[in-house]
């Protein structure tokens, strides 16, 4: 059962333009940064909220708001940031965006690999809930502004993986080479 005594407060304009500024930095509209905010716990079942009321709030269609709801949009917005902001120990669901750097990173990294194997890198028991080869697609193509941190890190371990194996492959092919002309000589 909702509270009967939650603090409904008018929205500032400065607040206004505070979730009109981290809507465009972000990219994340009413619903996705809702449904952001859910995943982080910062929404509690008894928070009155939904996207359409924080649409109406960016819409200037709604000029109050219930604090609590308010306040834990602007945390989920405020909380979006790029990978050497976040704090350590951050939430697995928190979103980083991508610099340039880390996008070609992560584009270049899955571009070399079929669809098939990066499908098959979702079966890995280490994979973040989420994670989907659609995602994964968007990544390899560029598309993608944003993370989730968990997906980030996966990601980043499977390339280790992938570059030492190779490092690995590489050593006995020349280890084998070496051998190979002791032989004949």
């Amino acid at each position: 059962m909702l509270p009967t005594h939650t603090t409904r407060i008018e929205i500032p304009k400065d607040t206004l333009e505070i979730l009109a500024a981290e809507k465009s930095r972000t990219g994340l509209g009413p619903a996705a940064i809702y449904k952001y905010a859910k995943a982080l716990g910062l929404i509690k079942p008894t928070t009155r909220l939904d996207a359409a009321m924080i649409k109406a709030w960016m819409q200037g269609k709604s000029r109050s708001a219930y604090s609590e709801g308010l306040e834990a949009v602007i945390h989920a917005y405020l909380s979006v940031g790029f990978e050497s902001e976040l704090p350590e120990g951050a939430h697995p669901k928190q979103l980083v965006l991508l610099t340039d750097g880390t996008g070609h990173e992560l584009a270049n990294f899955l571009k070399q690999r079929s669809s098939s194997v990066r499908a098959l890198m979702l079966t890995d028991e280490d994979a973040p809930e989420g994670l989907t080869a659609y995602k994964l697609k968007r990544l390899a193509e560029g598309k993608e502004t944003r993370i989730e941190l968990a997906h980030l890190l996966f990601l980043r371990r499977i390339a280790l993986r992938w570059a030492n194996s190779n490092m690995i492959q590489k050593d006995r092919e020349r280890t084998a080479d070496r051998i190979e002309k002791s032989n004949c000589e």
